[in-house]
């Protein structure tokens, strides 16, 4: 790696840090922010903070009867709405097109597939790729990034501020209202593109930069970094100053992992498991000429989201049995 492409990163990084957020150029391509920059080509893309973006007004719309930690926006018992919805998604789609180059969408019946190439900064080398699966029929966006280095082929990106069992990114928390689904696909593009970057800065600065979130003491554990920002619902500081030595004594109390076990904590099972996309996501990033066949949603959430093993610990909580 170029020695300007690794200070562009701690730049970026660093800005990250301060609650800086870096400017987006069409393409994926990040810039720092709210600094004079050297003018790159392409239609610059504004983030300060989570500053919201411009969206199509027609489609806009506030959703209504949902938690927005779930990002399933209310829906009318009438056909209108379903239509307009479906009008707005292919305009969106356009527009993400010109803004995104090369992106390819895949209509389904109850959604749609998306390949999103994200040049994440300029001169990398490589490049990053967005498997994103919206579910109209169940409101619903899940998305998958792959690192994409030519002859070297894919490398999922994970496991940092992925979900549980099928790797799927999680790159801003629901209740906040940083996106949600009758938002501008651009903007979710960004905001992917901004996760790829950090998942970049991890590997060649070694730590996460910026905020991030995480309720999980065992997830924090694992993965946080002592200088990392705390991901807890009120941090104050890195994670060494705020929860790390709370994390440590709680999940250190004896028989706390039996209990656990026993009493079928389905988040205790997933936070065991590795995560991985789903082999059919893969397939669908390793091809490079858009000639696979993308695979139809399913009605059912659990079916069309997550692997074989969630599904069965899911049937096995139902039926009030242990997790194995």
């Amino acid at each position: 790696m170029e020695l300007a492409v690794q200070h562009h990163i701690q730049v970026i990084g660093q800005d990250f840090d301060q609650g800086i957020f870096p400017n987006i150029l069409d393409g994926g391509v990040l810039i720092p922010g709210a600094r004079p920059v050297v003018p790159v080509p392409g239609k610059e893309r504004v983030h300060h903070g989570q500053q919201s973006r411009q969206t199509n007004p027609s489609c806009a719309s506030t959703p209504s009867g949902t938690s927005a930690a779930s990002g399933y926006p209310g829906t009318s018992g009438n056909t209108a709405p379903v239509a307009r919805a479906t009008t707005c998604m292919e305009e969106e789609i356009d527009v993400l097109k010109r803004s995104y180059p090369g992106t390819r969408s895949y209509p389904q019946a109850h959604g749609v597939w998306l390949q999103i190439p994200c040049a994440v900064l300029p001169n990398l080398g490589y490049s990053a790729k967005i498997i994103v699966a919206i579910n109209t029929s169940l409101h619903h966006v899940s998305a998958w990034g792959f690192w994409v280095a030519g002859v070297a082929g894919i490398r999922w990106i994970g496991d940092r501020h992925t979900n549980y069992a099928d790797g799927s990114i999680c790159a801003f928390d629901g209740r906040d209202g940083t996106w949600h689904l009758r938002e501008s696909l651009v903007k979710l593009a960004d905001i992917y593109s901004m996760w790829a970057f950090r998942h970049l800065h991890l590997e060649v600065c070694g730590h996460w930069p910026g905020p991030q979130s995480s309720g999980r003491r065992l997830e924090r554990m694992r993965e946080f970094k002592p200088n990392e920002n705390c991901g807890c619902d009120a941090p104050r500081g890195t994670y060494a100053e705020c929860c790390m030595a709370a994390d440590i004594a709680a999940e250190s109390t004896p028989g706390r992992m039996d209990y656990a076990k026993t009493h079928s904590n389905i988040m205790y099972a997933l936070e065991c498991q590795t995560r991985r996309p789903p082999s059919a996501v893969v397939e669908l990033a390793s091809d490079a000429n858009g000639s696979h066949v993308f695979p139809e949603f399913t009605p059912d959430l659990v079916d069309w989201v997550t692997g074989d093993w969630l599904r069965s610990q899911v049937r096995l909580v139902a039926q009030g049995k242990t997790i194995s």
